[in-house]
C-alpha cells in the first residue's frame, strides 16, 4: 500500500511493505529524500498509520492520498 501527504506542492510518500517473516515495514520518504523505516507486526500497522496520519494533519499536511497495488 502506498499513500501520500501533500503540503504546498511537496509530498511525503508512505509505503507499507510486507516482509517474508510476516511483519511489515512502514517506509516514510520526506520531500528532501530522507527516509525512515519502521518494522511493525500485523496488528501494529493500522495503529501506526493512524498515528502518522494524525501527526501529519496536525503539522499542516493534507491526506492521505493513495492507492493500493
Amino acid at each position: 500500500m502506498i499513500f501520500f501527504f501533500e503540503q504546498k506542492g511537496q509530498y511525503v510518500r508512505c509505503e507499507v511493505q510486507p516482509t517474508p517473516d510476516g511483519t511489515s515495514e512502514l517506509v516514510v520518504t520526506r520531500p528532501e529524500g530522507d527516509q525512515t523505516v519502521e518494522v511493525l507486526d500485523g496488528a501494529g500497522v493500522p495503529r501506526r498509520i493512524s498515528e502518522l496520519r494524525e501527526s501529519m494533519l496536525r503539522a499542516g499536511w493534507w491526506g492521505p492520498l493513495g492507492r493500493e497495488f
